[in-house]
């Protein structure tokens, strides 16, 4: 999907109708702290701790932070970008270290499904994408395109299973 600045997107505001009497926002709490979480992973076996990084793609930066967070926990190593555009950057810039995307489909800019589009011509790392709320029509392209989805707000266990599959050698 291809986008102009302005555009709306499946993702935007403007691409969804409000409902009677205006926009609708619910306010969520904050993820539990990590400190309740072992400081060492659990159950992590050798082969997992692998050279190679995951690139988690995210523009809001508390989540992005208790993501990399997790994903340290579970003996992985993990670099962020906060917009599609900057994941396509660090796409570029980490070549055939990058093993597996996390990517949200609803970013500013170009979405999180344009820009697994665009990379996948400089990789083939499996893309897992996540989204708290994105409209059908973009889970669906999102299932087509990627090779796994989370539902936000994402467990501990769900993030582990899924790298597991994925990074498991």
């Amino acid at each position: 999907m291809r986008t102009r600045p302005g555009a709306a997107t499946p993702c935007s505001p403007s691409a969804a109708s409000p409902p009677p009497g205006g926009q609708l926002f619910t306010e969520l709490p904050p993820p539990p702290a990590l400190a309740s979480q072992p400081k060492t992973p659990r159950s992590v076996s050798p082969e997992l701790q692998t050279p190679g990084v995951i690139l988690v793609v995210e523009d809001q930066p508390d989540l992005l932070s208790v993501l990399l967070s997790m994903i340290k926990a579970v003996g992985y190593e993990a670099v962020s970008a906060g917009s599609g555009e900057e994941g396509l950057l660090r796409c570029g810039e980490l070549g055939a270290s990058l093993r597996l995307l996390l990517v949200d489909l609803c970013l500013p800019g170009i979405d999180g499904c344009e820009m697994v589009a665009r990379s996948r011509e400089s990789h083939s790392a499996p893309v897992v994408f996540m989204s708290g709320g994105a409209p059908q029509p973009l889970l669906e392209l999102a299932l087509a395109k990627g090779d796994d989805f989370l539902s936000k707000p994402i467990a501990l266990a769900d993030l582990r299973r899924v790298l597991d599959r994925h990074l498991a050698n």
